[in-house]
């Protein structure tokens, strides 16, 4: 399986129908995303692609969204630029819209219309994004957000030719009613998935982000700290909210003491809120999954402070809770009563293309993770997606939604670094009976 073949499968295809001679490209913002990652403008040009014209619209995640693209299509083939038009939609249209476009076709000018379903953006073989952030407000699905990831998972199976059996997070609602949205897709579109049957079906897998709110906080920490020692408004907050996920119902607890120590080094109420927030989305309330040991941050944190040293090992050690859900997949050892499947029927045999996706984003740390088991489980071909592909920042305005706060990316992206030197807290050797840090300076 890999998403950006078939997304460039498709692109090519768009331009070989339209026959020999020079074309023009007119896209939508989002189909221009899809587009250029899989396609370089040199590698257009020698298709004789001359012209591309953007198609001006708002992000094409909703069906209000749709109409207005369809909207725009009318107005265009009233009053016709070109000679001939071949449109491609990146996903179903409906009748009625097809007979919105014929009706404003006096001319004749449309050659033919049809569906090519690259509807997400291929980071690359094995990973896909959706480019959504703050796709649920208060643990419940954004309708629009819903309906768009919908659309662009059914794409990319679509576009892989996969009708598969379906599993999600029992712990998460969103996991569930994102899987009941997929299911009716395949059920009402069953002529679009009557794809040729394989003696093991493809399984969808269907993951919530709040399981693991771990491993986008630790993306890139210690690298930074490792170019520069001094420790980052950002940084110390994030370092704050991994001991709040591994100690928050700890009755020896100094969180509210390091809340203290990041006003008194000037750190925005916002980002301290965070803390809290971050919480709320993945602490222990809402996860099903047992995601921190009694040894993991700890660990983690314990090599981090010991002055930068054995770095290697701080990025080795942590392995994002996918990793293992993926591993107990293979085996056959994931629970049925954590991972149900959608309807009666299961999987008797290890899977073999498996597409996961996770709601609330993924990260390139678990992207990795799940390239390392493609080349060592010979016979298993997984694709990883998600509603983002995230960084910390990012994760950061995801966790400001689900949990009820508007998301506004200007504020995470005016973080600045803090440049006064910081004396590295040291740790407390008994990790197992006391907290693991004394106070320290952030």
């Amino acid at each position: 399986m890999n998403v950006t073949l078939a997304v460039k499968q498709y692109v090519s295809k768009m331009i070989e129908t339209s026959g020999s001679g020079m074309k023009v490209l007119l896209m939508d913002r989002e189909t221009t995303s899809v587009v250029s990652v899989v396609y370089s403008q040199s590698e257009i040009l020698q298709k004789e692609v001359y012209l591309f014209e953007r198609i001006e619209c708002k992000l094409y995640i909703s069906v209000f969204v749709l109409q207005e693209n369809v909207e725009l299509l009318v107005q265009e083939l009233r009053k016709p630029k070109y000679s001939v038009y071949f449109i491609f939609f990146s996903n179903v249209i409906s009748k009625s819209e097809i007979k919105a476009l014929a009706e404003a076709d006096e001319q004749e000018v449309v050659a033919e219309v049809q569906e090519f379903y690259g509807d997400f953006i291929a980071v690359n073989p094995h990973l896909f994004s959706l480019n959504l952030v703050g796709v649920s407000r208060n643990r419940v699905w954004e309708p629009a957000m819903l309906q768009r990831c919908t659309q662009g998972l059914t794409a990319v199976l679509l576009s892989l030719k996969k009708c598969p059996m379906i599993r999600y997070q029992l712990s998460s609602d969103l996991s569930k009613r994102l899987a009941e949205s997929v299911k009716q897709i395949i059920t009402k579109e069953y002529e679009l998935f009557d794809f040729r049957k394989t003696e093991v079906p493809p399984l969808l897998l269907i993951l919530d982000r709040s399981d693991d709110a771990i491993t986008p906080l630790l993306n890139q920490m210690v690298r930074r700290m490792v170019q520069n020692p001094r420790v980052s408004e950002l940084d110390a907050v994030r370092l704050v909210m991994l001991y709040a996920l591994r100690y928050e119902r700890h009755t020896n607890s100094i969180l509210p003491v390091l809340k203290e120590a990041l006003e008194r080094r000037g750190t925005s109420e916002e980002l301290r809120q965070l803390v809290s927030r971050v919480v709320e989305f993945g602490g222990k309330r809402v996860r099903g999954s047992d995601l921190i040991t009694a040894t993991d941050a700890v660990a983690i944190t314990k090599q981090f402070f010991k002055g930068l040293k054995g770095v290697e090992n701080v990025y080795t050690q942590h392995q994002p809770l996918l990793q293992d859900t993926l591993d107990q997949l293979i085996k056959g050892r994931l629970k049925d009563a954590q991972f149900p499947y959608l309807g009666p029927s299961s999987l008797r045999d290890r899977p073999q293309d498996v597409i996961v996706f996770l709601i609330g984003g993924a990260t390139y740390e678990e992207a990795l993770s799940v390239y390392n088991l493609n080349r060592n489980c010979p016979g298993v071909r997984i694709v990883l997606g998600g509603s983002h592909v995230h960084n910390t920042k990012s994760f950061l305005e995801e966790v400001k939604s689900a949990t009820g706060q508007s998301s506004d990316r200007s504020t995470a992206a005016a973080v600045v670094t803090v440049t006064g030197a910081d004396e590295p807290p040291r740790a407390n050797q008994d990790a197992d009976a006391h907290i693991p840090f004394e106070v320290f300076n952030l």
